[in-house]
């Protein structure tokens, strides 16, 4: 087994960290992120829960009965998916090659639900 280029681990969770860090600036209702590193430093990504509804309103206080969406940003691929969601629309897997990028997308997709 090949061992992993530390230059490589090093700079993807600073991508990692980066988006974390930026997407404090979304504008939605709700929204959480965490920096996963599940698969090793080298492939950390950053998992994204946005919700179009307040907290408050949610049924029963759970996230899955308002308007959410689930998205996983991978650093080493610079990809980000949506991989659950409820009452939104869809999000096209994409190329996000900085972390701007990221925000940029996910925040149009946001700003396409309010007319």
């Amino acid at each position: 087994m090949s061992e992993a280029n530390p230059r490589v681990e090093h700079e993807n969770l600073v991508w990692a960290r980066e988006v974390h860090e930026k997407l404090t600036s979304l504008r939605a209702k709700f929204r959480w992120a965490q920096i996963s590193t599940l698969g090793g430093e080298h492939r950390a990504s950053v998992l994204v829960v946005i919700s179009l509804d307040e907290k408050s309103s949610w049924v029963n206080r759970i996230l899955e009965n308002s308007r959410y969406a689930r998205f996983h940003i991978h650093s080493d691929e610079r990809k980000a998916e949506m991989f659950a969601s409820y009452g939104v629309n869809k999000f096209r897997k994409c190329k996000a090659q900085t972390p701007e990028m990221v925000l940029e997308k996910l925040q149009n997709w946001v700003d396409s639900h309010n007319p």
